[in-house]
């Protein structure tokens, strides 16, 4: 899901308009240059006409050397002045030309449609029946490139806009008579019924979406398309959201739009086509301010705090029990074999690599591997760990201000990096936890930490509200729409309240992330009263979870933070240092008045080599940042940078031999639990 809002006055400016700005200021010294020369020459045209006339006076001829040499000469000088004026005007009018070109391309982000790193399919807008040609809503962006918010850390720009370059030039030959013919003959043929297309076009963050009707049925399909400027994982996208919309129709109670077909066109890639979901619009504008523009990233109606939250909440808490019910024996993506047979058969795909690759410039090569699966909860918080050091090593541009703000990104980074591979990470905040400082100051009994191997659940990163259609009918349920970013993860992820309670994220909320916590407490209590009454309805709540009381725990213990920091490169820094820092190490004496002295406070945590490869990482990164380029990585080149700055080469062998046997053990759960899921 994309989070958008309208870009403030106050904004920084971008790289055009600081350009100018400097322009201006050469402007005014060569201005001020000519002005002083335009004034010394007078002061000397008027000195020679005075000796001009005494001249006169006196009855003597000049000569060439005389007064009215200089006269002439000075006349040249007028005529070099008046040069320098042209020219200054010249430059003047370009620059106008110029500033005139910022404030257009200025103005032209504040109202073009932003694809964003969180990446929404806006699908829905069809289907609450907007009539025109193009259904691109304006998403406008909280924010540009160079965000001063501090809560979340800035994408690569010259990434951006050469992810906006390659939206421009790849997406227009969708957008043409050409291709909704061949849609309609894809839709037609599959269905062996006349599909004529339904205005409008949808254009969401991630996909192309066309509505066609089936003539003789009087009935409508959806047909999905990946946009072609984010085709590098369309293949892998497409497969497993196939698997995952039909795992769940077949072993879940969860209402999700029935899957007719899928497949690769030679004309458009792959799509595909789906049910058509009458609905009375989006979860999340029923539950937004009402005044609020419809194009802009919903907040929640906090006058809605009582039974009509409740209602809607409890419906999404339905669907959360429905999702929570299958069991696996690893984490990644499942896959779906030609017999039918479903199992998890590589990475998670998640929202965070797609903005990693497209936003960040990072190489793909440095991410997991496609035929990754992790065994252990451990295994998989380390994996996500690794991608926020990579995202420090491989985002050039944007990220860091200065030495000490890369320093704060390091340790950060550096230190949830050892938590994970030591295995800390998946116990925070339970009984197990005893390690953490807070365990130690806090002796409640909370309840135990989930599995670290042998059973995982079902997590979508993009399930929440404007992912949900109301069905028409009040008390007819509700819809999930949307399962590209599905995978199996730790149940820790599930164990959690839910995100999404106030619709906006911490990161970019407007007022900061403490009062968007202090808010979220508000809702967590409606929230929590749904769940407990959803899980007091159903027969399906396994033995030994009660996920109402779970989720309360991880909002006070503050796992809710750690999962939320794991998945999110760019929001983990302020989460880090702001809700994990102290509940991990203990309280920070002298706490600074700004961040950016905060590694200070850390830096005994590592060894000496640790410092060591810390201030080459920061020397190494700020000359980096001097060149204004996005850099071409060869495999290589990515692996071997990859492999130092995540200290792999220091991996002994017995290390390695006890991850073999940890992997080859959860192959060997991967293989029984789908024998037997298969088998029921």
């Amino acid at each position: 899901m994309h989070h958008w809002t309208k870009m403030s006055k106050d904004e920084p400016p971008d790289r055009l308009s600081q350009e100018l700005r400097s322009e201006d200021i050469s402007f005014a010294a060569a201005d001020a240059s000519i002005e002083r020369r335009r004034k010394a020459k007078e002061a000397k045209l008027q000195a020679v006409e005075q000796q001009l006339a005494q001249a006169d006076q006196q009855s003597v001829k000049p000569n060439e050397q005389g007064p009215v040499g200089r006269k002439q000469e000075l006349t040249s000088q007028d005529l070099s002045f008046a040069a320098a004026a042209a020219s200054t005007e010249r430059r003047r009018k370009a620059k106008e030309a110029k500033d005139a070109e910022a404030q257009e391309k200025d103005e032209e982000r504040r109202q073009t449609v932003r694809v964003f790193i969180q990446s929404v399919d806006r699908a829905c807008y069809a289907w609450a029946g907007r009539d025109t040609f193009f259904g691109q809503a304006p998403i406008l962006v909280r924010g540009n490139f160079a965000s001063d918010m501090h809560d979340r850390a800035d994408y690569d720009e010259l990434a951006w806009d050469r992810f906006d370059e390659q939206r421009d030039q790849l997406e227009k030959p969708f957008l043409s008579p050409a291709t909704l013919k061949t849609l309609e003959a894809v839709v037609g043929a599959d269905f062996a019924n006349e599909a004529k297309w339904v205005r409008p076009v949808h254009i969401g963050g991630w996909n192309l979406v066309f509505v066609f009707e089936l003539v003789a049925s009087n009935s409508r399909v959806v047909i999905r398309l990946p946009r072609p400027h984010v085709a590098y994982f369309a293949r892998e996208k497409t497969s497993l959201e196939v698997a995952t919309m039909n795992f769940l129709s077949q072993h879940t109670k969860l209402s999700i739009p029935t899957l007719f077909s899928s497949g690769k066109h030679p004309d458009v890639g792959y799509y595909l086509i789906s049910e058509f979901v009458d609905n009375n619009g989006l979860l999340s504008r029923a539950l937004a301010k009402p005044e609020e523009d419809e194009d802009e990233a919903p907040v929640l109606n906090l006058a809605l705090l009582g039974c009509e939250l409740e209602a809607h909440l409890y419906d999404v808490a339905v669907h959360v029990l429905h999702l929570f019910q299958p069991s696996f024996a690893a984490i990644g993506s499942l896959n779906q074999t030609q017999d039918g047979l479903f199992g998890v058969g590589g990475r998670p795909l998640t929202q965070n690599m797609y903005n990693m690759v497209y936003l960040a410039n990072i190489p793909p090569s440095v991410l997991p591997a496609e035929d990754k699966i992790s065994h252990t909860a451990d295994e998989w918080y380390t994996v996500l760990a690794e991608m926020h050091m990579l995202q420090l090593t491989f985002q050039q541009n944007d990220l860091v201000k200065d030495e000490d703000d890369c320093r704060n990104k390091y340790i950060a980074r550096h230190l949830f990096l050892k938590l994970a591979r030591a295995g800390k990470l998946s116990t925070f905040g339970f009984m197990d936890d005893t390690w953490s400082a807070q365990s130690k100051s806090d002796r409640r009994g909370y309840c135990r930490a989930p599995s670290n191997a042998g059973s995982f659940r079902i997590w979508c990163d993009d399930f929440r509200p404007a992912n949900i259609l109301l069905h028409k009918g009040r008390g007819n349920g509700s819809t999930v729409i949307d399962w590209e970013f599905t995978y199996v993860a730790p149940t820790q992820f599930v164990l959690d309240p839910p995100w999404w309670l106030l619709l906006d994220v911490p990161e970019m909320w407007c007022s900061g992330m403490e009062d968007w916590a202090q808010q979220y407490g508000r809702c967590l209590d409606v929230w929590l009263r749904a769940m407990e009454r959803a899980e007091q309805n159903s027969n399906e709540t396994p033995s030994g979870y009660s996920l109402s009381e779970y989720m309360q725990e991880s909002w006070t213990t503050g796992r809710f933070w750690l999962n939320y920091a794991a998945r999110k490169s760019w929001a983990f820094d302020s989460i880090f240092w702001k809700c994990l820092d102290e509940r991990f190490f203990g309280k920070r004496l002298h706490e600074p008045a700004s961040q950016e002295p905060l590694w200070r406070k850390r830096i005994g945590l590592l060894n000496r080599a640790e410092k060591m490869a810390m201030e080459a990482f920061v020397d190494k990164k700020m000359k980096q940042s001097q060149n204004k380029e996005l850099l071409t990585w060869s495999e290589r080149e990515a692996q071997d940078r990859r492999a130092e700055v995540l200290f792999k080469h220091d991996q002994g062998p017995l290390r390695q031999c006890f991850a073999t046997i940890i992997r080859l053990v959860g192959h060997v759960q991967t293989v029984v639990s789908n024998l037997r899921g298969n088998a029921q």
